[in-house]
């Protein structure tokens, strides 16, 4: 994408939906799957250094 496209969708007239359709699609991802994406391998697969569930 160039960057004028770019900044068309962060500062024009659009970026505000732009941004909502955006957080839309990040609100339809089930929480637990984002967190499982963001946390580092080991911890996905449930180390013994992982706190459990309760202590979040």
């Amino acid at each position: 994408m160039s960057r004028a496209k770019t900044r068309e969708m962060v500062e024009g007239p659009a970026a505000f939906e732009n941004f909502r359709r955006l957080m839309a699609r990040l609100l339809a991802v089930p929480k637990e799957e984002v967190a499982e994406a963001k946390m580092p391998r080991a911890k996905r697969r449930g180390s013994a250094k992982m706190k459990p569930k309760s202590d979040l």
